[in-house]
């Protein structure tokens, strides 16, 4: 074979290696065709709640509510979980003695150690039971919405004479568990 014989003959074979090749690679694709795929969305939807109470302020402290009937005051706790989740809500705070809190006189120097420089107070749920931070409970479930759980009604008692004039107070917390 001579040297022109041999490119011919080589160009030839590569020529038909490549279309042998492609002729291959076209027999080789695959028809069209269909296939599916599903996927699930999911979420999770987590239980929380919310607790607010107004500001629980009486009538003026006089001898007069002292010697006779004492003082009341009733408020609303407010109460926002999700849907169906139950709740309850009590006192953080331990009572003074016998579930009863001291309202203490600011600006004291005895911080309501001296019987001039407290106030004696109870307060009961609706049930009418005594609400202490191991006692009584406001109970309930959630509606997806803001709503009144109960209420709390704070008692200061009679024959509590002879206090120094000014304001009583003592800042109490409530806890929701859910």
């Amino acid at each position: 074979m001579n040297k022109k014989n041999k490119i011919f003959f080589a160009k030839s074979t590569t020529a038909l290696t490549s279309l042998f090749t492609v002729l291959i690679n076209i027999n080789n694709v695959a028809s069209a065709g269909e296939t599916t795929n599903s996927f699930t969305p999911s979420v999770a939807v987590g239980s929380a709640c919310t607790i607010s109470t107004p500001a629980m302020n009486f009538a003026a402290w006089t001898d007069a509510a002292a010697r006779t009937t004492g003082l009341t005051a009733t408020i609303g706790v407010l109460v926002n979980c999700t849907n169906n989740t139950p709740y309850s809500i009590a006192f953080l705070d331990s009572d003074h003695t016998s579930g009863q809190y001291k309202l203490v006189r600011s600006g004291n120097s005895s911080s309501g150690s001296a019987t001039t420089d407290f106030l004696n107070i109870l307060f009961h749920n609706a049930a009418n039971a005594t609400m202490t931070n191991a006692g009584a409970t406001i109970i309930g479930t959630g509606t997806g919405v803001s709503a009144t759980a109960g209420t709390v009604t704070g008692v200061i008692a009679s024959n509590q004479l002879g206090r120094f004039a000014g304001t009583f107070a003592k800042v109490m917390t409530m806890q929701i568990t859910y």
